[in-house]
């Protein structure tokens, strides 16, 4: 059986499209790299997205957007974005990153999305901001 190390998409986004159901776990531990566009991209309700590997674009986007709804979104691998490392526009419950996450704005959450705990442990950079929330609070447990 022969495992795969590394992703690579060129032209193709990789989306997750399943069935609204919060019971979903979607579950990341391959590489994924895109040349164009986002890499990861959520709209649906999922109950936990888990990267323990890296996900990275060369192309101006990000590395995951989420306009969707996830309930726990853990990070322990690398999310690199050359605009964000995480866009954020729909609703993220727990953010949990162990790991790495960086891009002109390592996490950003925008106006229309909300984020309501954020612990980092890891590390969040950004060469304009490591974590950006336009007009909600977050609770940031530990930095």
């Amino acid at each position: 059986m022969k495992l795969i190390k590394q992703l690579k998409l060129t032209s193709l986004i990789l989306v997750i499209a399943f069935c609204a159901n919060p019971q979903i776990t979607f579950a990341l531990d391959v590489n994924v790299t895109s040349d164009t566009g986002t890499t990861v991209t959520n709209s649906v309700t999922l109950g936990n997205f888990t990267n323990s590997a890296t996900i990275t674009t060369s192309g101006v986007s990000d590395g995951v957007q989420n306009s969707g709804t996830i309930t726990t979104f853990t990070n322990s691998g690398t999310i690199i974005g050359v605009d964000d490392g995480i866009q954020n526009d729909g609703t993220i419950t727990s953010l949990i990153n162990s790991g790495r996450i960086t891009g002109a704005f390592g996490v950003f959450t925008s106006n229309t999305g909300t984020l309501t705990t954020f612990t980092n442990t890891g590390t969040t950079a950004g060469s304009t901001y490591g974590f950006f929330g336009s007009t909600h609070q977050v609770c940031i447990v530990s930095s």
